[in-house]
């Protein structure tokens, strides 16, 4: 009875060993859509920044503006505006989800590209050419940056900074 004893002791002792050292299957999920969002933010700043250096301007306004309709269109090859006369595809996004709303949505409207969590991307071009941009997070300071984008995160509130991915 002993040794059968001891066994379970032992089992029970390597299988808390094991519960400890798994990683929590949300904090893993939750990693991948940081993730992801963060290479989309950088892939959509690296967008921006071809086509500033294939046309001399950027293909949008000043200020914060939403990753969607003109703007989209221009950076996927299409010709709005006629601000990209030469189709060239400066982003390949991915085909939405369904199952979760990312990617690109809306093809028979005015499209959007959605993060992880189903929210549009920010983006703000130095369109005076200073090279400084407003920081959305801190209001009256500077960015040394050309092109920033970033995410509301899984709140979906722009405003509130702490789940937010950015590309700064």
């Amino acid at each position: 009875m002993a040794v059968s004893t001891v066994g379970l002791v032992v089992t029970a002792t390597i299988g808390v060993f094991v519960a400890l050292s798994v990683p929590d299957a949300g904090d893993v999920q939750k990693k991948a859509r940081l993730t992801r969002t963060q290479v989309a933010i950088e892939d959509l700043t690296l967008a921006v920044k071809k086509y500033q250096k294939e046309f001399n301007r950027y293909p949008g306004g000043e200020g914060e503006l939403e990753v969607s309709g003109a703007l989209l269109q221009i950076l996927l090859g299409r010709n709005a505006n006629n601000l990209n006369p030469r189709l060239i595809r400066f982003i390949e996004p991915p085909a939405a989800n369904r199952l979760n709303g990312t990617g690109l949505v809306g093809a028979e409207k005015a499209e959007s590209l959605l993060d992880v969590w189903g929210h549009p991307y920010r983006l703000s071009m130095d369109t005076n050419g200073d090279g400084k941009l407003a920081d959305p997070e801190r209001p009256g300071t500077t960015l040394q940056q050309s092109v920033i984008a970033w995410s509301s995160g899984e709140d979906g509130n722009f405003a509130t900074w702490a789940d937010n991915v950015k590309s700064w």
